[in-house]
Order: structure tokens, then sequence, then C-alpha cells
């Protein structure tokens, strides 16, 4: 057998371990087919594999060799009606055939279903034939004229690297078990995928008008846009510009019309391409092997080239057609992810619309942990982000665990001014807390964050609340939401989030801002002078704010009192 990645054995374990039935996530280009092939041979299963394509069911197969060349295994699918082999590979299209399924041996040991977010009626109705679905998951209609065949030691297996969208059925209702491998940054960043990087560049065509088919933007219209705009002529210089070095591209269009023209404007610039289109079997078969031998450079295709379609030297891809569907974007960058000698980097070139609705998904958005910015997308890799985000979180923990203990600190020592206050003026001593909303805030974001002054903070609160109310800048009610400049500005200064402004009223709100304002304000230039010259500090030792350099020059002047050098 072939040697296993670490993660590729845990599965596998994983599996072994879990119920009858179970479903496994695994990302593009991990090697779910071995997974799971490896998985059948290694436990010595009777083993029907069900998919959905030609190019799935060869890659089964190939698998199957390629791990164990003695195993037999077979195809059924089409006119080929392999029944004897140790592992079939099943077309759901020939078996959801009522005559098909009734002629297979239905004495297996496990049932794999490949790419199983395709969960459909028709393929629920084979696995009730097989025992593993119920009456009431199936249906009594599809289950009509099919007597199950029940085995308590048969085991069900789906894999997919796409869990989040079924057809009809959700995958609950099927796996009573899920094993999740690592997420798409794990794999790229242990180098076991292709970096990846990313690059938007806007078309400014305008598809506010193009009307939602089937839960996507309409291919007919979107490709009318393409070409009424002109910008499918300006595709070769999109290629020349972005990704001259690239040897194998993949170009993405909504249509057969705009894969044809784009194809034929290509190869006028000078950049060998070809297009294939789901129609033409034969002729898609030689131009895809022409490309993955790479005498064409650019292959255009209008999602043909999706599940199945397995081409390690894909070093770009280029996505001329915008979509609301993250199943779809993950499945077409999932072509470019897969290493191959002299290749460790595949860049996506994803074209932007204008868009009403803020629904297209961009080509980053695959990566919910990720936010790449606009500028990071220009001069940074996935991985380069990664290691940049790990920095981060390394160095705010430090920063925010001395925050900590200086709160803390400030803390103790303001309940201790407090006590000796009330000590020394009983009388006229009165201390309002904070009201709680207020202190909240101050936990969680202010004080920590933004290493603001509590003490100041704390002080000058009540009073920029009270002079707020005097002017009455604002029409004040308890109900009344923040004004817009507000939300803005405490979002991109404290971090705040939409729950968080909640607690504030209009004043409350402002009195933060003006004392945020005033606590990070900038060291002013005399203030400078005044410590450096007056009071001898070292250029590198004043402090960059000057609520800071107020209070280091207020201690100073104490201790020159102090020593006699005033």
């Amino acid at each position: 057998m072939i040697e296993l990645r670490p993660y590729q054995s845990e599965i596998i374990d994983a599996i072994h371990k879990a119920g009858d039935n179970v479903l496994t996530v695994m990302p593009t280009g991990t090697g779910k087919t071995i997974v799971f092939t490896y998985y059948a041979i290694k436990h010595n299963m009777r083993t029907l594999v069900l998919n959905w394509s030609e190019p799935l069911i060869d890659q089964c197969i190939d698998a199957v060799k390629l791990i164990d060349p003695s195993v037999s295994v077979g195809r059924f699918i089409g006119k080929d009606r392999d029944l004897d082999s140790t592992i079939t590979v099943a077309s759901v299209q020939t078996l959801k055939n009522i005559n098909n399924l009734m002629l297979i041996d239905r004495d297996f040991d496990l049932i794999i279903l490949d790419e199983a977010h395709h969960i459909s009626p028709s393929l629920i109705k084979i696995l009730y034939a097989f025992g593993m679905v119920d009456l009431d998951t199936c249906g009594y209609e599809n289950a009509m004229f099919i007597e199950p065949d029940i085995n308590p030691y048969r085991k069900l297996l789906g894999v997919t690297a796409t869990p989040d969208r079924t057809d009809d059925i959700p995958l609950s209702k099927v796996f009573q078990e899920r094993i999740d491998a690592p997420n798409l940054e794990w794999f790229i960043e242990n180098e076991h995928l292709s970096d990846l990087k990313f690059i938007s560049i806007d078309t400014g065509i305008d598809m506010s008008d193009v009307r939602s088919y089937m839960g996507d933007l309409s291919e007919t219209q979107m490709a009318k846009k393409l070409i009424d705009s002109g910008y499918i002529n300006e595709l070769s210089r999109v290629i020349q510009e972005y990704l001259p070095d690239k040897e194998s591209i993949l170009l993405y269009v909504p249509n057969v019309d705009t894969a044809r023209l784009a194809a034929k404007l290509l190869n006028q610039a000078g950049i060998p391409s070809d297009y294939v289109i789901g129609a033409e079997k034969e002729r898609r078969n030689e131009v895809i092997d022409r490309f993955k031998n790479k005498n064409i450079k650019v292959l255009v295709n209008c999602l043909v080239l999706k599940e199945g379609f397995d081409a390690p030297n894909v070093d770009a891809i280029v996505l001329c057609r915008p979509t609301k569907s993250k199943l779809l974007i993950r499945q077409i960058i999932g072509r470019g992810t897969r290493r191959c000698e002299g290749k460790d980097l595949c860049t996506v070139v994803d074209l932007v619309v204008k868009r009403r609705q803020q629904d297209i998904i961009s080509a980053s958005g695959v990566f919910d942990d990720l936010d790449l910015s606009p500028a990071e997308q220009q001069t940074m890799t996935i991985r380069e982000k990664i290691n940049r985000q790990k920095e981060y979180v390394v160095g705010r923990t430090s920063v925010v665990s001395v925050l900590d203990k200086i709160a803390k600190e400030l803390a103790l020592d303001e309940e201790e001014q407090k006590k000796k206050r009330k000590r020394e003026n009983p009388d006229e001593f009165v201390y309002e807390d904070m009201e709680d909303n207020i202190n909240l805030l101050l936990d969680t974001r202010i004080l920590r964050t933004l290493g603001l002054d509590a003490k100041s903070f704390h002080k000058e609160f009540r009073t920029e609340v009270d002079k707020l109310n005097t002017t009455k800048p604002f029409d004040i009610k308890d109900n009344k939401p923040l004004y817009d400049y507000q939300v803005r500005y405490l979002q991109q200064e404290t971090g705040y989030t939409k729950d968080d402004l909640d607690l504030l009223n209009p004043v409350q709100a402002q009195s933060f801002m003006n004392i945020i304002k005033r606590q990070t304000k900038p060291i002013s230039d005399s203030n400078r002078q005044i410590l450096e010259n007056v009071y001898k500090v070292d250029p590198d030792d004043v402090p960059d704010r000057n609520i800071d350099a107020r209070r280091l020059m207020k201690q100073l002047s104490k201790m020159r009192i102090q020593y006699g050098k005033a």
C-alpha cells in the first residue's frame, strides 16, 4: 500500500471508530479518494462506490489500482455491468433506474457516497434499497417497487469538500456522525496544498439589473453584459498584465457563447487557448489532455471544470463570472490548490462587477477566518496572511496581558484613593458609580484595547455628559439610536460591534468620543520641546500621547520641588 500522510491515517482511524452512517469533510486536493479507497481495502470490505460522473469514476478506479493492484475493481455505468469485483464504482444516474438497481448485487459491506453534498431523491432511493435510510427519509413514492436489503453490519460513508449545500435533503437526514479534516488554511499553512494569492480587478460592469435564477445570477444575462460592455475583449490584457509568467490558466465565463468568443479573442492576441463545453465529450477530453500537457496556456470553460477535474498544473484561475454561491467559489478554487513539481502558488484573479445588492461572493471569501483587505490581496498570499495573523495574535495576547495587569493595579489604587478620600471627608465625599452599561464597555473594550487612562476616563466621563446635557446638541431620549458618524467613529477606533453600541445613547457616545480624542491626541510640539529641553528627557523616552506627556511633566515638576530644584 502507498504511504499515507499523517492526517489521512487519522481520518481513516476516525472513520473506522465511527458509527454506521458517517460523513467525512476534506478540502479539495487533500486525498478524499485515497482515504475512502484505502479504508475499504485495508478492512477488506466489499464496497460499492456511488459517484456522479465518469471522470470521478475513473479517479476512483485509478486510486484502487495505485493502492493495491491485486484488488479487483469494476464499473457499473452505461453499458458496463460489473457485478463480481471486490470494489464496484457505480454511476448514480445508472443506478437510479429501477431495473439496474434490481440487477446489481446488494451484498456489500460498505457503501461510499462520493461528493455527498449532492443528496437528491434519486440517490436516497438507492440508499433505501441498501437499507441505509428509513422510509420516512426516502418517502413512499421513491420507495415504490423496492424491497430494502437490511444488513446491520453495513456501513455508509459520505465524503465531500463542500458540505454547505444539499440539493434537496439535509445531510443530517442521512448521516448521524461527521468527521472534519482541518480547514483549507491549515493545509495551505502546512504546505499540503498550493498557496493562493487573490487579485481583485474592478471591471466597471454594472450587473445591478441581472436577475437571479435558481439561487445564482442568470448566466445568459451575465454573458450579455460581458459582451455588450466589451470587457470580454479585455481578458487578453488582464492575462498579459497580471499573469505574464503563468503557464496553465483556467478561465471561467458564464456560458457557451462567451467561452467560444473568449478562446477566439485570446488566440488572436497570441495567447494559445481553447474552450470546453459539456456537450462535446470527445473534444473536451482531447482539449483537457492538451491543457495538462501544457500545449495551451488558457482553458476556457463555463463551469464544466468543477468536481472531478484534476489538473495539478493549474497555476492561475480567472473568475469572469460573478456568483452568489460560496460552494461554487470553493469548487473553482479547488482546481488550483493541488501541488505539483515547480508550482507552489496559484493566483486567483477575481473580476469585480457593480451590483445593487451585496450578495456576490468574492473569491477570497472562501476563507471564513481570514479577512483579506484590498491592499493585502495585491501583496500577500494566504500563507503570508496566516503567518501575520498568528504573529498578531501572539503580540496582542502579550499586550492584553500587560494591560490587564495595569488595569488591575489601577483599579486597586483607585479603590484605595476612594477609601482615603472617604476617611478624610466623610460628609462631603459622595461617590457615584458609573452606569452598568458604561462599566461593561470600559471593561471589555476601551481600557484594555486602547490603553486609555482609567482614572481620568472615569473622572472626565461625568463632566462630559453634564456638559453635553447642558449644551443640548442632541435630541436626548433614552431610546434614541446613535448618529451614523458616532457609530462609524466608535467602530473604527474601538472595535465596538453594533450590539456593544446599542448600550449607549447619543450623549454617552459623544462623551466617549471626546475623551478618546483627547487621550489619544499626539503629543504637541511645545510639550515635546519642554520635556527634551527643560527636563532633559531622552527623545526616545518622550511619550507619544499628549495626555502622557502632561502627566510626565507634572510628575517631573513635583520631583523638582521635592528635591529642592524648583
